[in-house]
């Protein structure tokens, strides 16, 4: 895996404090009299860590790769459908439901559209039509 020259420098810096037992260096607070602020120990583990998150220019022109064959096969799907030219020709099987015919929806407690109380977030489904659906689809 590439690194890069600001990776190297971070890491030889790092390896530089793991090897030095200056308590200066490795301590979180810098005393009143250190005008140089401390640095953090940063474990090998750590930076191990963070590198596995690093993306490769390999990783990349890989991915990019699987994006252009993803954009082709949708291309190729939405050519393949089915075109209809008029919509009115095509039957819902909602619109078969008495229930949901506009002069017979109610809300969930039986009231018509034109009730004062009717509540249009709302929708009443006869307990016929729910035990005719089978146990995936109920309630």
């Amino acid at each position: 895996m590439k690194q890069s020259p600001k990776y190297k420098s971070v890491k030889s810096g790092v390896l530089s404090q793991l090897k030095s037992p200056d308590p200066k260096r490795h301590s979180w607070k810098s005393s009143e009299n250190d005008s140089t602020p401390s640095k953090p120990v940063v474990s090998e583990m750590t930076i191990s860590f963070i590198n596995s998150f690093r993306a490769t220019e390999q990783d990349l022109s890989a991915a990019s790769s699987k994006i252009s064959r993803s954009n082709d096969s949708d291309i190729a799907d939405e050519s393949s459908a089915a075109v209809v030219s008029d919509i009115e020709s095509v039957q819902f099987p909602h619109l078969n439901f008495d229930f949901l015919k506009p002069d017979n929806i109610r809300d969930a407690d039986g009231r018509l559209r034109s009730h004062p109380d009717y509540c249009p977030r709302t929708l009443y489904v006869p307990e016929a039509f729910m035990k005719k659906q089978t146990p995936g689809t109920t309630l």
